[in-house]
């Protein structure tokens, strides 16, 4: 059976850096029979990562092309995997398309090889694919498996994990906090009882992040004073430091 799919691609370089719908056109492609371990999965939320824009840019994404390491969740429609079975929710890797060919003994696009120890619990040589565990699917959403149990939850839990254990008494510093990891460290900070202020770019951001994340202050980095709100915000000096774009995050 002849399985066909719609499929977004990177239709014109972006001119100026700059994405407009031009920039991507919609095809539908046909994909191939599976193969022994290869699963057909059906794609029902997709990451579209902060630097697409700078992958299309750079030509990472070609024209004509369609981002394919995107971190997904996907269902499984058939499958010829026995790691993957039907039915089951996944965690993958996909195009900008609803349906998408898995493959179990593919590794990780645009990461390193997994270890034999990744191997072997998630049944395939990747370690953005692996099946959740039933129970997780019947308690959380698509939007939490990915976000708060994918990689940017996780980035969140063990920085504070194996950097902490934060307290209430803990002056706390998150850069980048209107992101998809400082969002969620800052807020595991402020659950911890700690004081919390963040680092956002732009007032609307701030005003964001304050009313939705619940944190203590947000800073924007562009101001002016940026210098003489951040010895305001912390008069006794910063406990913990959270750098969700430099080389390490987060540190005491």
């Amino acid at each position: 059976m002849t399985v066909t799919t719609r499929q977004w691609i990177h239709a014109r370089a972006p001119v100026h850096n700059t994405l407009t719908p031009e920039c991507f056109a919609l095809r539908e492609i046909a994909l191939p029979a599976l193969q022994a371990g290869e699963a057909l999965v059906r794609v029902k939320l997709l990451n579209v990562h902060a630097n697409t824009r700078m992958r299309m840019v750079t030509n990472n994404i070609p024209v004509g092309g369609t981002g394919e390491g995107n971190y997904a969740c996907a269902e499984v429609v058939e499958s010829l995997a026995p790691s993957l079975p039907v039915g089951s929710l996944i965690a993958c890797q996909t195009g900008w398309q609803e349906y998408q060919i898995i493959s179990a003994a593919a590794g990780a696009i645009g990461h390193g090889h997994a270890s034999e120890l990744v191997k072997d619990l998630n049944g395939t040589r990747s370690p953005w694919t692996y099946v959740f565990r039933p129970s997780l699917v019947r308690m959380w959403s698509p939007e939490v498996l990915m976000e708060m149990l994918g990689t940017s939850g996780m980035t969140a839990y063990f920085g504070v994990r194996e950097c902490g254990p934060l307290m209430p008494r803990d002056q706390v510093a998150v850069a980048a906090v209107s992101g998809s990891v400082g969002s969620i460290l800052a807020q595991l900070a402020k659950a911890a009882g700690s004081y919390v202020v963040g680092f956002a770019g732009g007032r609307e951001r701030c005003q964001w992040v304050v009313e939705t994340l619940g944190i203590d202050r947000c800073l924007d980095y562009r101001a002016p004073d940026f210098l003489t709100q951040l010895e305001e915000s912390f008069p006794t000096g910063i406990d913990f430091y959270s750098d969700g774009v430099g080389d390490r995050s987060p540190s005491r």
